[in-house]
């Protein structure tokens, strides 16, 4: 798998995973551990949040994760960026 242009590709072991969901979470209020009964999927289309791309901030100590919701159940299409500081996780950039 590779990263578009500009990004990198932000594997679901790594530590970066996990704390981009607990930010999407703490900035809509949910738990992600239990995807499939999170109170934000859609129970008409089964849609949930999808976890989009990951991009080096412009200082390069920071990764943007870009989140959409494609029906979500009080705002249809929504997206949302979480930033995460590198450096508290550890990150080593895949080239």
């Amino acid at each position: 798998m590779s990263a578009p242009a500009g990004g990198v590709v932000v594997h679901h072991l790594h530590p970066a995973w996990n704390a981009a969901w607990a930010g999407l979470a703490e900035c809509h209020g949910f738990d992600t551990r239990h995807h499939e009964g999170c109170p934000e999927c859609n129970p008409n289309s089964g849609e949930c949040w999808q976890l989009m791309g990951a991009y080096r901030g412009s200082d390069g100590a920071d990764l943007a994760v870009e989140f959409r919701h494609r029906d979500h159940p009080r705002h249809g299409r929504i997206y949302r960026t979480v930033r995460l500081s590198l450096g508290s996780l550890g990150w080593t950039w895949i080239r």
